[in-house]
Formats: C-alpha cells, sequence, structure tokens
C-alpha cells in the first residue's frame, strides 16, 4: 500500500550543513521525493556533497519566511507535483526518520489525516529531556488543547509530522504561522477541516543544535497567538437560533412547530439539541451573518423558499463556519389554517429536488421523513377501518 502512494518529505532548512547529509542518507526507501527549502541560510546548502542523492529538490526562497514559510513553500511544490502524502522533517538531525512509516501509516489506512510525533509516550526519553524544555512543552501542551480543540492529542509542538495532500489543498495558508507558531496554527487550521490528528509515540533526540526560542520567552511570544486561535476557533460567521413555540401561541401554532421541529416529522433539522451544532443552516428569520460571509457569498441566491439553506451550503463550501446558538429561540407564527401550512410545506418539497441538484452532498434521508410520516398516517387510518388500531395509537401517542 505504501509503495502506492506518493511520498514527499518537505526539509526547511536553515544552518543546517553538518547535519543535512545525514538526514538524507537515514531517509527510508518508501519515500518518492525530497523538497529541500533554503530558507535564505547563511550557512550555504552543501549541494555538491548532496549530489548522490536521488529524487531530491532544491528550492531556495527569495527571503528568510522562517520554518513555517519555509515548510509552505515545499507544502505548495508537493501539491504542485501530486504527491499523495508530506512528511515534514527537519535539518539538524534530530528526528528519528524510521518512524516515517508509522507516521502514514494511519493516513494510508484512512485512521487519520494528519499524524504527528509525541515524545510524552516514551517515558525513558522523557526523563533524557532537558527540564526546563519538559515544564515548557508540557505547559504549551495544555494551552494549545484549549485553543485548538484537540483535547486528545499531547506536544503540539511536535514538527515531525505527516499529512494528506488532500487536506492540505483544503488549508487557509495565509492563516499558517511562517514561524515558530507554525505547528500550533497548522492544527488549529485541522480543526476547521474537521481533521482526526493521529498520536505516534516516538523518543526525542537532542544534539548540538540549539533553539534560538528561549524556553522563558515561549509563554510571552505563544499566549497572545493561542488566544486569538481560540476566539478564532469559537467565532461563527454564519449563526441561528432553533424554532421553539411561545407560551402566546394559539393550540394550532403550536402543533404546527412542533411538527416542523421534531426529529419524526423533520428529523430536527430547524434546530433544538444537536450533536454538532456546526451543522446547523440556520433560517432566514433568523440568522446572522458577517459582512465577510455575505461579501464572498453574494448574500440569499435566486431561489425562494429554499433561500436560507442554500446560502448555508454555499457558505460552507466557500471555507465559513455556520452554527447553532442553542438558546437563542426564534417564537416563528407559521401559518395560521392547514389549509396554508400545507402549501407552504408544498412549495419547499418542490424545492428539495433543486437543492439536491444544486449541491449533491445536502442530499440526506431525514428530509424523507416528512413523506414517509404522512404516508404512514394515511396508511393507519385505512388500517383503523379494517379495525386495526395499533398504528394509529402510535400517532395518538406521538
Amino acid at each position: 500500500m505504501q509503495n502506492e502512494n506518493k511520498i514527499a518529505v518537505v526539509i526547511p532548512y536553515y544552518n543546517a550543513a553538518k547535519h543535512i547529509e545525514s538526514v538524507l542518507s537515514k531517509l527510508p526507501a518508501l519515500v518518492t521525493k525530497v523538497y529541500i527549502v533554503d530558507d535564505c541560510s547563511p550557512e550555504a546548502l552543501p549541494k555538491e556533497v548532496l549530489s548522490r542523492f536521488l529524487n531530491v529538490v532544491y528550492i531556495k526562497n527569495i527571503s528568510n519566511l522562517g520554518v513555517g514559510g519555509a515548510t509552505k513553500t515545499g507544502f505548495s511544490k508537493a501539491i504542485e507535483d501530486k504527491m499523495d502524502i508530506v512528511v515534514k522533517v527537519d535539518a539538524d538531525d534530530q528526528m528519528d526518520t524510521t518512524y516515517i512509516k508509522a507516521l502514514i501509516n494511519p493516513l494510508i489506512n484512512g485512521e487519520a489525516s494528519y499524524a504527528k510525533g509525541n515524545r510524552f509516550r516514551d517515558f525513558k526519553a522523557l526523563k533524557k529531556m532537558p527540564f526546563t524544555r519538559k515544564i515548557g512543552n508540557l505547559g504549551l501542551s495544555f494551552l494549545t488543547k484549549a485553543a485548538t480543540g484537540y483535547w486528545n492529542n499531547f506536544d503540539p509542538t511536535n514538527g515531525f509530522f505527516a499529512i494528506k495532500i488532500e487536506t492540505l489543498k483544503r488549508l487557509d495558508f495565509e492563516e499558517i504561522s511562517n514561524r515558530y507558531y507554525f505547528e500550533t496554527s497548522l492544527i488549529s487550521q485541522l480543526y476547521f477541516q474537521d481533521a482526526v490528528i493521529k498520536d505516534v509515540p516516538m523518543p526525542a533526540i537532542y544534539g548540538d543544535e540549539k533553539s534560538s526560542m528561549s524556553v522563558w520567552k515561549m509563554p510571552f511570544v505563544f499566549f497572545p497567538k493561542l488566544v486569538k486561535t481560540f476566539l478564532n476557533r469559537s467565532y461563527y460567521d454564519c449563526f441561528g437560533g432553533p424554532d421553539a413555540a411561545h407560551s402566546s401561541f394559539s393550540n394550532l401554532q403550536k402543533a404546527i412547530n412542533f411538527a416542523m421541529t421534531s426529529f419524526i416529522t423533520t428529523g430536527g433539522i430547524r434546530g433544538g439539541k444537536q450533536k454538532n451544532i456546526e451543522d446547523f443552516q440556520p433560517r432566514s428569520f433568523n440568522m446572522g451573518l458577517s459582512k465577510k460571509a455575505f461579501l464572498a457569498s453574494g448574500g440569499f441566491g435566486k431561489i425562494h423558499p429554499g433561500e436560507d439553506p442554500d446560502l448555508s451550503l454555499r457558505l460552507r463550501k466557500l471555507g465559513f463556519k455556520t452554527s447553532l446558538i442553542e438558546t437563542a429561540f426564534v417564537y416563528h407564527k407559521r401559518r395560521v389554517s392547514w389549509s396554508k401550512f400545507y402549501k407552504q410545506v408544498h412549495k419547499f418539497g418542490m424545492v428539495r429536488p433543486i437543492l439536491n441538484q444544486w449541491h449533491p452532498d445536502s442530499k440526506s434521508i431525514v428530509y424523507w421523513f416528512p413523506t414517509v410520516f404522512s404516508l404512514g398516517f394515511m396508511i393507519s387510518i385505512v388500517m383503523a377501518i379494517f379495525q386495526i388500531h395499533l398504528l394509529l395509537y402510535f400517532y395518538e401517542l406521538y
């Protein structure tokens, strides 16, 4: 299976002339292509020494972008060359590249879209980690979990990872940091894509290379960025609330509201208790929309009814988030007679095939619930004529 996938390795290079040859010599045979990105390093890349290695592509940034910027340059080239999986490896020879196979296996097997190293599961190696770095990494791990939403993953600053190209294509590179915050900002972007992350236990390797970032400076550099990441994760460009029946409603209005919000009749698509509040499609009578989302989508399309789900679906395709605010109830006074309500629902039914054609991914069995419910009710009446009342009893109970 691994040979059927094109595996690329991206190596951001900066002042690592003593180590880069060793890094390349240790790469496993399953690697298809290597991208070395020279980030305007003062130490020249020793190309003559590296000439014995095959399938190596050299890229030089016009200006120094940082480890994240250099890695993104390599990502873009891997996407252009239609690779399947990209593994990021540092040039300082502090990563055990025999673990590349362990990193790409979850991606190939469909278990995850992103796999990263975790140095905190190897307790022997953890004891060898410098104390200040250990404390810094543990504290940063907790704050990153809170900011990114990935509570089950450890060691978020570990730069040894593998990612699927199809996942990489969906990420907004502009929102991924060029420098020290690179790995954390990358993980936060994965959250917006509902990407599954897999931790791969591996030991930490420490050579004679020293980080240019002091451990004690890390909180001051990372904390403001983590707060911004948390706020971005909690921000929604489109939102709305669930339908509810006000105490002043007539019995008919309450009945219609119940029919439109019950799981049995509509699948609960108009709000209430949902497993994933980010799957909600706000309705036009209770919708909040950011200026950015409005300008990008053009607002409501030329369809009515159905303009609200159409807008919600287009927003998702554009990468915007929609959300249900569970306590922002809407007391929607629907049609006050059964005949007018029937006409409204009939129009919705006529529009649904159009929405399915415009947005094939939105098709759901839930939209058949009203039809099944109505047919079942008619069948229960026919059965009652023949003195079979069981099905009708269920409807009465409902």
